[in-house]
């Protein structure tokens, strides 16, 4: 729909029906402000419902800017002690603050060298593993 066309077509239809030069003025800028107040209207709810969209996208995205505030807690398999580390999918290690061991990052990539009881499988290849023994 071509609003503009539409426009110009009833201001035209106005003209040709409305005989007196006085109605087709009172009608012209009665219905220009009108439609100058709607299209006001519109433009408020369609920057408010932008704004809230804004707001919800900020909500549900991490942006890399964002990234570096999250974290993620460890616990040492040497000590026990729990810490917190910040999310860098390229770090593939990190040193416990206690007790200085270095401790390796897995982020769920594939698992050859499983032996059961990881963080990703819930035990359930240690059970795979016992199967395949017993054949």
């Amino acid at each position: 729909m071509d609003i503009n066309k539409s426009f110009e077509d009833l201001m035209e239809d106005l003209q040709k029906n409305i005989e007196n030069p006085k109605d087709l003025e009172y009608v012209n800028k009665r219905l220009s402000r009108t439609i100058l107040e709607i299209m006001t209207e519109i433009n408020d709810r369609t920057l408010n419902l932008e704004k809230k969209l804004s707001k919800i996208e900020e909500e549900l995205y991490i942006t890399d800017d964002s990234e570096e505030d999250y974290s993620f807690e460890i616990v040492c398999p040497y000590c026990n002690c729990e810490f917190e580390a910040e999310i860098d999918e390229l770090k593939t290690e990190v040193t416990c603050p206690e007790c200085n061991n270095v401790i390796e990052l897995d982020w769920n990539e594939e698992e050859e060298d499983c032996h059961g009881n990881c963080s990703c499988c819930h035990g359930s290849c240690s059970e795979e593993s016992d199967d395949d023994e017993d054949m």
